[in-house]
């Protein structure tokens, strides 16, 4: 079986389970309905429960328990900033945050819209802080939300609390505790508790969100048009289709509209995932720039999520042994951002270092090629792609991980073997419409009525 035909083959699977458990249960809140690749959490057990069968169960319910004791490690969250909204504010933003995205004067740059928080006062922003910064200074239009801190690390109380609460409140399914004990399901629901019990919703015509499908996403999207129908809810894939979109699927929570940044990902919404034509609005992306200065020639590029490393190492040094003498370009390694600190990227980022170093023959210092290479799953490897660099893609998960042309049909995959493919596109600006204009958030809301 190719791996096309397994891609869709987990697609439909994915779909018909979305559409049978949102007869009994809140698809959109339930982390086992939220089906992405991208991480190992219950989703992505399901995902590989369906392709591998029962001899999968083992690490299945290791997954479950994993993200059920991960309840443990969150708190209940504060709301930070001037709660005093200006009647004048019309949209309201919830992303994320991080302290390097706060400049002195108290802005905030939204690195997923390319925008500054100073020059769009008619918006509301509410921040989810990654990293519990809140500075000093603050402009009027920012809320943070931070997770208040555990002492000791593992909250007992918490954990407890919660289970307790799940259980009455399910009156003890144990069906709906599966899908809803799990740490996304309730942070879902603390986040959009803190948010809602907080802010009045009286004045704000229009919702947004740089758009993942995660379980808050969609519950918070949810609760809004239960208290406000007239409201319009707005997702951005502000990065990419993974390669598997099985997280993308259309359910309940679903946005109003959905704005994409190319035609290929809209008929892959339209075509695999249920999406219906008229959410689905292709615009020029706010996150990806025409006159960006930053090269994506000759990167490697480490994924943040990291599934069998060594079989990426392995696969890495094959490819250098198997290339010719001087045939490639020096490269630079590139950590995931937000993975610095983690001990297993660095890790791998050394490893990687090493086998460069001692294939040194492989290299040509002055080589004019641009080419890059992409472990894992990451959006860097159509982003490389439309700027016209050649892509050699290592997985370690082909089945989830890797492009095929059954679903992306604007990719020619060369196999170099059953880990290794190499990508080139058969029409540029297919699948990200590079953003030209300035002003273009502000057009986009204004012609979304």
């Amino acid at each position: 079986m190719d791996l096309g035909y397994k891609q869709k083959t987990i697609i439909n699977k994915a779909s018909k389970y979305i559409f049978e458990n949102s007869k009994t249960i809140s698809s959109e809140l339930s982390s086992y309905c939220f089906l992405g690749i991208l991480d190992e959490t219950p989703g992505w057990s399901k995902i590989k429960l369906f392709e591998k069968g029962w001899s999968f169960l083992p690490k299945y319910f290791f997954v479950l328990f994993k993200h059920i004791l991960g309840v443990g490690f969150l708190n209940d969250y504060l709301l930070h900033g001037n709660k005093s909204l200006d009647p004048e504010r019309k949209t309201l933003i919830i992303s994320w945050s991080f302290e390097k995205n706060f400049s002195s004067n108290g802005s905030f740059n939204d690195r997923y819209l390319s925008e500054n928080s100073k020059n769009n006062k008619n918006i509301q922003w509410v921040l989810i802080s990654m990293d519990n910064f809140i500075p000093e200074n603050l402009d009027d239009n920012v809320l943070i939300i931070k997770q208040k801190p555990n002492k000791p690390k593992f909250n007992v109380i918490f954990f407890i609390r919660n289970f307790i609460e799940n259980l009455i409140k399910n009156r003890f399914s144990i069906k709906k505790l599966l899908h809803y004990l799990p740490s996304h399901s309730v942070q879902a629901l603390k986040l959009s508790d803190i948010i809602l019990n907080n802010l009045s919703l009286n004045n704000f015509s229009k919702v947004f969100l740089p758009y993942e499908s995660q379980p808050f996403q969609n519950f918070i999207f949810s609760r809004i048009k239960k208290i406000k129908k007239n409201i319009t809810t707005i997702g951005y894939v502000h990065s990419m289709l993974p390669s598997l979109p099985t997280n993308y699927i259309f359910r309940k929570g679903s946005p109003d509209i959905l704005l994409v940044h190319g035609e290929g990902q809209k008929d892959i919404l339209e075509k695999f995932l249920g999406w219906p034509n008229q959410k689905v609005k292709v615009i020029e992306s706010l996150r990806y720039r025409h006159e960006s200065n930053k090269s994506l020639a000759n990167k490697i590029f480490i994924p943040y999520a990291l599934f069998k490393s060594d079989i990426l190492i392995k696969k890495f040094e094959k490819f250098l042994q198997n290339s010719d003498d001087k045939s490639l370009p020096n490269f630079e390694v590139l950590n995931h951002p937000t993975k610095n600190n983690s001990k297993k990227h660095l890790f791998f980022f050394k490893n990687i270092k090493k086998i460069i170093d001692r294939y040194q023959d492989k290299f040509d210092h002055t080589s004019k090629r641009k080419l890059s290479i992409c472990f894992g799953w990451t959006a860097a490897v159509v982003e490389a792609l439309e700027r016209e660099i050649e892509v050699v893609h290592i997985c370690s998960d082909p089945v989830l991980e890797s492009f095929n042309e059954k679903i992306w049909l604007n990719f020619e995959v060369k196999k170099i073997d059953n880990f290794i493919f190499k990508y080139k596109l058969s029409f540029p600006n297919k699948y990200i419409n590079f953003g030209k204009k300035n002003n273009l958030l502000k057009n986009c809301l204004e012609d979304i009525k």
